[in-house]
């Protein structure tokens, strides 16, 4: 059957959710037959998180009119909608932190659907993954969010460790005290600097006379050279890799799977972050974790928001 057809029996009608993923850079959203994990309908526009927060949910509202309109002209029924966002949310679906934009008091009430649901952005991409992607043979994993922010979560047995409240989510937003050895404290913000937001802000507050446009751009010139650009990315991969070795000394997870526009790319970044992740675990035995890119790659959000919703009404 052709994606141009209508569906007519109940046998050939897949089982439709809609999937949102709101980015601090895009907001991407997909149609999603949950039981194959098949993307029926995609689009995506520009976060533009600076806009007054009215504007936001007005284009939230219209990625899942989009998907409604498409799924009515196809007879499709669509039983629900997965929103996640780069924010903290609690186990009962609130948002409760702003750090990207204000959507506190967003309400499922504000949607079309009879069936929304509300999760983190981190949780539900891992989802995917844990379910039909690179995470689903394993009994544990960490999924590593690495974007414009960095965040985590833990899987067992293919659910997240949400923690008391569902907050279990971060490991480099807090700032980190370290000390020299002339007694100096070093105060340090791990995501300020290894996120892909980060990474160029970083480099180009320190360079002004040197300023690159986009992370690509400082990425190739560090992997072509041996210049400042590779000593800084080395400087930056090699707190990332620690950060992941300790997840790794702390949780003893089976593997890693790295997903986000920066975690999913092949580059020296990853190279060197590599080398001191397993240069770093405590474990000899663990030092061989297996590292996986996200199956679902930069969609491992829409279609984990759509299993998120279909696994809450199951």
């Amino acid at each position: 059957m052709s994606q141009q057809a209508v569906y007519k029996t109940a046998e050939a009608l897949p089982d439709a959710y809609v999937g949102i993923d709101i980015g601090g850079t895009k907001m991407a959203s997909a149609l999603v037959d949950v039981s194959t994990g098949k993307i029926l309908c995609e689009t995506q526009m520009a976060t533009q998180k600076q806009r007054p927060k009215k504007d936001i949910i007005a284009d939230i509202q219209k990625l899942l009119s989009h998907h409604l309109e498409f799924a009515s002209v196809k007879s499709i029924p669509v039983k629900g909608c997965g929103i996640a966002f780069p924010e903290l949310v609690n186990s009962d679906g609130k948002i409760v932190s702003d750090w990207n934009f204000d959507l506190r008091s967003l309400s499922q009430s504000d949607f079309p659907v009879e069936n929304v649901l509300f999760e983190s952005d981190v949780r539900v991409a891992g989802l995917a993954e844990a379910t039909l992607g690179a995470g689903k043979d394993h009994q544990s994993f960490v999924y590593v969010s690495l974007g414009t922010g960095l965040s985590y979560t833990l899987f067992n047995n293919g659910k997240p460790w949400r923690g008391k409240n569902g907050y279990a989510i971060h490991f480099a937003s807090n700032t980190l005290t370290a000390c020299t050895p002339d007694l100096r404290a070093v105060n340090y913000l791990p995501e300020a600097l290894v996120s892909g937001s980060g990474l160029l802000n970083c480099w180009n507050m320190s360079h002004p006379d040197q300023r690159y446009n986009t992370l690509p751009e400082l990425l190739t010139k560090a992997e072509l050279s041996i210049g400042e650009e590779r000593q800084y990315i080395k400087l930056a991969s090699e707190v990332l890799g620690s950060l992941l070795a300790q997840m790794v000394n702390m949780l003893d997870p089976e593997a890693i799977v790295m997903g986000g526009g920066l975690g999913c790319a092949h580059n020296i970044y990853h190279m060197f972050m590599e080398v001191t992740l397993r240069d770093r675990i405590w474990a000899e035995e663990c030092q061989n974790i297996p590292i996986y890119k996200a199956k679902f790659g930069h969609r491992s959000g829409t279609v984990g928001a759509a299993l998120a919703i279909a696994e809450h009404m199951s």
